[in-house]
This record gives structure tokens, sequence and C-alpha cells, in this order.
């Protein structure tokens, strides 16, 4: 299982072969160790130095990422000992024509599963509308094969997902919540505030599978290559931004989220989940990766790129494989 721990002030510990989270001492959870796979920190939370010791020796990783669920860094154990599986990241990214045909699938998926969700939700969408939409987005992802660089990919993805956030709104029919469109540094209502963080919630479990195939997180296809940017996470969670989407049209369109008691307002302006948001989206999200089997689809893809790089490289080496 992955750990989240998101109360403030809260404290991690172990004692005896659990992990303890504590807060104004209280214990807020205890999980026998051999039980979780991953923890997750967010915001102002304590982690002991026997918890850090004990992960490190039993390749638990752990994640931290502020309170809104921006992702600050990882602790993991020395991954040195795997390299080989890296070098089908470097072979590939290398070679321009082989990551630009990398990106356009990377595109080419994402706008499909907007068009799949299009579809799926055609009950509330006006015909002529929908019709329209999924014709430009069908170009679009045609388009995609006869581009000569990242940029202009970039550009078709753009245009691609403002054609499909223009429909978004049409999806919703709980009155409390509206979308007028995609705002994200910060989060302008409760439709974007959810968004934003189900999309922080992919990154994190992508980002524990990437670890756990003992892949470079940080070398990508279609996002830049940057420091401290999570590329190749970026680039795999595209396909998987339709999925999220889904989650929070079906929590507001069933009335599963409070537009006034979940939610708070920073200085900023952005709207954000406050902690019992947070609290009912972590649960729904993890129904949905673990009773749904989403979480398998996420470790799937995972594998499917290893295979394809593997395949684009005709093999430099012999990979190992380390599952979660």
């Amino acid at each position: 299982m992955i750990l989240y721990v998101n109360t403030q002030g809260a404290k991690v510990k172990t004692s005896e072969n659990r992990i303890v989270v504590e807060a104004e001492k209280k214990v807020l959870s205890s999980t026998p160790v051999h039980s979780v796979k991953s923890i997750v920190i967010l915001g102002n939370v304590t982690v002991t130095t026997p918890v850090i010791t004990l992960c490190l020796s039993l390749d638990i990783v752990i994640i931290f990422a502020t309170y809104t669920y921006l992702y600050k860094g990882i602790l993991q154990s020395d991954l040195s000992s795997q390299p080989k599986i890296r070098l089908f990241q470097y072979e590939v990214i290398r070679d321009s024509k082989l990551n630009l045909a990398m990106a356009k699938d990377i595109v080419k998926v994402k706008i499909r599963n907007q068009m799949i969700l299009l579809t799926k939700k055609s009950r509330t969408l006006e015909k002529e509308n929908l019709k329209e939409t999924l014709a430009k987005l069908s170009w679009l992802s045609g388009m995609t094969e006869r581009v000569k660089s990242i940029s202009h990919l970039f550009g078709i993805e753009g245009i691609a997902s403002k054609y499909y956030f223009s429909n978004f709104d049409k999806m919703l029919s709980n009155p409390y919540f509206k979308f007028e469109k995609r705002s994200i540094r910060p989060p302008r209502n409760e439709v974007n505030a959810m968004l934003s963080f189900g999309y922080g919630m992919l990154v994190n479990r992508l980002l524990i599978y990437v670890i756990s195939f003992r892949l470079d997180p940080y070398l990508s296809h279609l996002h830049s290559v940057e420091n401290n940017r999570l590329g190749l996470v970026l680039d795999l969670m595209e396909e998987f931004r339709s999925r999220i989407d889904n989650l929070v049209i079906n929590i507001i369109n069933r009335y599963e989220m409070n537009a006034l008691e979940d939610f708070s307002k920073w200085r900023n302006g952005g709207i954000y989940l406050n902690d019992k948001g947070k609290k009912k989206f972590m649960a729904k999200f993890e129904k949905l990766c673990e009773a749904e089997k989403f979480g398998i689809e996420l470790r799937q893809s995972v594998r499917a790129y290893i295979k394809k790089i593997r395949e684009l490289t005709e093999g430099v080496g012999d990979a190992v494989f380390t599952d979660v």
C-alpha cells in the first residue's frame, strides 16, 4: 500500500515493526511495515531517522511534496546497482528521430483518450458541438504524424486540450461546481483544484512505479529535460489524465464533494482542497487504483514503455525488472 501523510505537524515513527503516524499525542494510523510499499509526505510532517533508515533498508520509497501536492523530492535506496535499464532511455533520447516518434505517440494516445471520455459522456453534450469537437481532435491527432519538432507537437497538444476542456463544464450536472477554463497556478475554482490535486496524485503514483523499475524519472521525450523536472513521469501521465478527469466528473456529479466545506481559498486567490477534501479525494483515488485496478494499468504502462524503448534500440543490454 501507499501511505499518505498530510496532517500538518504529524510525526512518522516506527514501533514494533509498524509505521506509526502521530499528531498531538494521538495515533492517527499504525501500519505493518511489510505492507507499506511507499510513503507520501505532504507539507509539514516530521519523518524520524529510524523510519528513514528502515525505508532505505527495505527499499521503501518516501516522496516529499508540498501540502498542495507539488513534488519536492524523493528518498530512495541506491539505484546504481542496476544501470542497464537506463541505457535504453539514453539511446532513444540521443536519437532525435526515435525521440520524436516517442513524443508523437504520447500526444496521440492523450488525444485518443480525450475523445473516448467525450464520447462516453456524450449524453450530457450537445450533439453538434460534440461532433465538431471530435472531428477537430481526430484531425489534430492525424497532424501529429506531420510535425518535425517537439515544439510543434506541443502546439498540437495545447490546441487539442483547449477543444477538449471547452466541453468540460457541460459534463458536470452538479450546480454547485462550475468550470470555465483550465487554471493551474493557482487553480481558480473547485473543479480545477480537484483536477490539479488528482494529477499530483497520479504523478506520485507513477513516480513510484518508474523508480521501482529503475528508470531515470528525469529523462523524457515530450517534456523538455530540465533539472528537477520529472520529465518521464509527466510523459507517462499524459495517457491517464482523462482518467483523473473522469474521476473528478463522477465525484462532482454524485455529490461526493461539498463545494463549501471541502475547499479553502488562499491569499494568492487560489482554491485548494482542505484537509477534509483531500481525505475524501484520496479515498476515491485509492479506490480507483486498487478496487478498479487503475494501479495495475499504471504499472503495466511503465512495463510497456520499457518494452518499447528496448525494441527501438534493439537491446542495449539486459534490463532487470524489479516490480513493486
